[in-house]
């Protein structure tokens, strides 16, 4: 049964070794504290562990409590209807035919440009089924709440047409609703095992206008601090973040906000590509440098890396029209190479449409205005797809007080 201090130093991306330097104590009793073999344990050391985690007035002996995903009994019931009802859609059958219409359908209503959900959820169901991770299955779950809505009618119409649950609309709803029911048990979980003190250092981060306090937050032990503290730090923490911090959350969000000085590091850096593509100051000179980067590394060992960052400049209709040309001859071709969960088929997709789009843009008769001449012409503008769109996400209403 895992503790909260597993949980907590996992949480903080932290290994035993780590967390002991921070703390100032053995090794061996933290190991000795989350496998329960410590019979006695001293209150300095938990407090000293507390203070590590930066965890406030939490009382130190709640870390020896069980972690909340560990006890509660309806998580692996959940996680089990979770996967059974995902792999009823047709990209998990054996009889895949109707793959290709459903996820486009899906992705087409929902305003992706993309096959984000199917890769998403592909990627995180094969995570979940391999147990990669121990938060797996609640990161399946938000895709899940990100992509199904019970109440969309536009969705049930999806599901009923391209997926055959039926006979009959009530059937797919009946479906959504016990997907999404099952997804918000895991997601609920996972929000509430942890302590108030991670959410008040993050909300600090975000209000502070203090630039001591900021520079502390920007020594958080929690990605998700350090991320909110450098997205309004100074340009010098900006790039000691870049070149110094371990997560490459901090990265994205780091290389997404800042400056041309910024990007030029961030540039240098495969973790910070991704939000560099993202980037909507990105200097040209660094974009066209940025796809040089990217088509190269998908070959080599910053793929992943590559591979996200290339779906992300896929996406930008605002980049020069020579940079999209350069993307979609450089992987346009029977012998492209590919990363692990079909990320440059995305690519590929993403590109053919934003360059389709751009073409019938061109092409549509103008008023003098310099509008679409018709509202039949019109065309609505691709969306760039940030992790911020995941805010607007339906279930999101059912937080707010």
């Amino acid at each position: 049964m895992t503790t909260m201090l597993e949980h907590l130093r996992n949480t903080a991306r932290l290994g035993q070794r780590e967390l002991a330097a921070r703390a100032k104590v053995a090794q061996e009793t933290i190991s000795q504290l989350e496998t329960g073999k410590s019979a006695r344990p001293r209150l300095d050391t938990l407090t000293k562990l507390r203070d590590a985690l930066e965890l406030g007035d939490l009382r130190p002996e709640d870390l020896l409590e069980p972690s909340p995903l560990s006890t509660d009994p309806n998580l692996d019931s959940a996680a089990t209807t979770l996967i059974t009802l995902l792999k009823v859609l047709p990209a998990y059958r054996e009889d895949d035919s109707r793959r290709n219409e459903f996820w486009w359908a899906l992705s087409g209503h929902l305003g992706y440009q993309d096959l984000y959900p199917a890769t998403s959820l592909a990627a995180a169901l094969e995570a979940t089924l391999e147990e990669r991770y121990s938060t797996a299955a609640t990161d399946l779950a938000e895709y899940v709440l990100m992509f199904f809505d019970p109440d969309d009618d536009g969705t049930i119409g999806i599901l009923t047409r391209e997926v055959g649950l039926g006979p009959g609309r009530q059937s797919a709803r009946f479906w959504c609703r016990d997907i999404t029911t099952a997804a918000w048990t895991l997601h609920r979980a996972a929000m509430t095992s942890y302590p108030r003190q991670i959410g008040e250092l993050v909300k600090e981060a975000i209000d502070t206008t203090d630039l001591h306090r900021r520079q502390e937050l920007c020594g958080s032990v929690y990605a998700v601090v350090r991320s909110e503290a450098y997205r309004r730090a100074s340009v010098e923490q900006q790039i000691a973040a870049l070149r110094t911090d371990p997560s490459s959350d901090v990265h994205l969000v780091v290389a997404k906000t800042g400056n041309a000085e910024v990007q030029a590091v961030a540039l240098e850096i495969s973790t910070a590509w991704e939000g560099l593509s993202l980037n909507p100051a990105i200097d040209a000179g660094l974009a066209e440098q940025l796809v040089d980067k990217v088509l190269a590394g998908l070959t080599g060992g910053h793929a992943v890396h590559a591979a996200h960052a290339l779906i992300k400049l896929a996406e930008r209709p605002d980049l020069p029209r020579h940079l999209l040309d350069r993307i979609s001859t450089a992987i346009d071709r029977e012998d492209r190479p590919e990363v692990a969960g079909g990320w440059v088929t995305s690519a590929l997709l993403a590109i053919r449409r934003t360059l389709r789009s751009l073409d019938a843009d061109t092409k549509a008769p103008r008023n003098r205005a310099g509008s679409p001449s018709s509202p039949a012409d019109a065309r609505c503008p691709l969306r760039l797809v940030t992790d911020e769109d995941t805010h607007s996400t339906w279930w999101r209403r059912l937080l707010k007080p």
